[in-house]
């Protein structure tokens, strides 16, 4: 049964990552992302990490990239499985600065 981690609204600064949330349960995870707040000009990327065995530095694992208003919102990821630890991130690369709602659940 999907239960809601952890959830918040996030005011984004052109051009810097945002780390939205970290953690280190087992599990498989679903970031939402609402991307209702953009308009034309703005790109926003919604980003997931994992450190799998073996790596020096966390591995980029989901990126979506979103540009402008959205017919369709919401943005949801893939579930992503990890077993170390996964941080879930947004960076906005263009436009005017928005903040953006958002959420992590784990299935």
């Amino acid at each position: 049964m999907p239960t809601q981690l952890v959830k918040g609204s996030t005011a984004l600064t052109v051009g810097t990552e945002a780390t939205l949330a970290t953690e280190t349960a087992i599990g498989t995870y679903v970031m939402f992302v609402d991307a209702s707040p953009l308009w034309p000009g703005d790109q926003l990327e919604a980003r997931i990490y994992t450190e799998e065995a073996g790596e020096a530095a966390p591995v980029m694992v989901f990126r979506a990239t979103l540009c402008g208003a959205q017919n369709t919102p919401m943005l949801l990821s893939v579930p992503i499985p990890n077993t170390t630890t996964i941080k879930f991130t947004l960076l906005q690369a263009a436009g005017t600065p928005r903040m953006i709602s958002w959420a992590i659940d784990t299935l």
